[in-house]
């Protein structure tokens, strides 16, 4: 069992990234974005920063719910109104629509976004296409020849070399953790 998605989180996340962009950014290049913060924060921390669901698709790994969100297929356990009232898709954009504030991520995650975007937001979504499809960058991406694979979070762990221990450590604390908060959302 892993811990249910955080929309909450992603919104956070997204938000930040679109402020860096202007208010403005096209929803490949902001998912690309995500899915590299998801990665760097699960290889640094051992822990993904919006426990989504990570897919391989043609154009590369996405955030599942988090493209749902982008493209109005809304999903989530734990609704949140930044994402359905101040985050709007227009065309192949995304738009910041009102000032969200950051309450759910931590300093290190605000900094992890923000240090993502300074090595990585000047690049085009083709661009970052490319990048999360070089084997070097992303090894866990398969090409889903049309169709879309799932990435597991323990294979991306494998791939940032943690040991069987280590990821065995990893993933039950975050059932622990899931269990937790399931307690105290009763």
């Amino acid at each position: 069992m892993k811990s249910p998605y955080r929309q909450d989180k992603a919104a956070e996340v997204a938000s930040l990234l679109l402020k860096r962009e202007g208010g403005r950014i096209n929803y490949t290049k902001l998912i690309k974005l995500m899915y590299i913060i998801e990665r760097e924060s699960i290889l640094r921390w051992g822990y993904p920063v919006t426990c989504d669901d990570y897919y391989s698709l043609d154009n590369g790994p996405i955030l599942s719910h988090t493209l749902d969100n982008i493209t109005g297929n809304t999903y989530s356990k734990y609704p949140s109104p930044e994402w359905e009232n101040c985050i709007v898709r227009q065309g192949y954009d995304v738009v910041l629509q009102c000032d969200t504030p950051v309450r759910k991520l931590n300093r290190a995650e605000v900094k992890l976004v923000n240090e993502i975007y300074d090595r990585y937001g000047h690049m085009s979504y083709g661009q970052l296409i490319d990048w999360v499809h070089d084997k070097n960058n992303v090894p866990e991406w398969q090409d889903p020849e049309g169709s879309r694979l799932p990435i597991k979070l323990k294979t991306i762990l494998q791939q940032g070399n943690y040991s069987e221990e280590d990821i065995n450590i990893i993933l039950e604390e975050l059932q622990h953790s899931q269990e937790v908060r399931e307690v105290f959302a009763a």
